[in-house]
């Protein structure tokens, strides 16, 4: 994750774009089982790599 989402940053940095910030209330596990938890902090607002990532990108 880290590596795609630095890559994705260098090149558009402008089309980045995130549809929620924590995987407790993700709509994606209920319609695609065994996806989603790609969101930045964890269930328990915890950051995960994608956090990290974003912030280097960002930065």
């Amino acid at each position: 994750m880290r590596t795609a989402w630095g890559e994705s940053s260098e090149e558009c940095r402008a089309l980045d774009a995130l549809w929620d910030y924590t995987d407790k209330y993700s709509w994606i596990p209920a319609f695609f089982p065994g996806q989603g938890a790609a969101l930045p902090w964890d269930e328990q607002f915890a950051p995960k790599p994608a956090y990290y990532a974003i912030r280097e990108a960002l930065s």
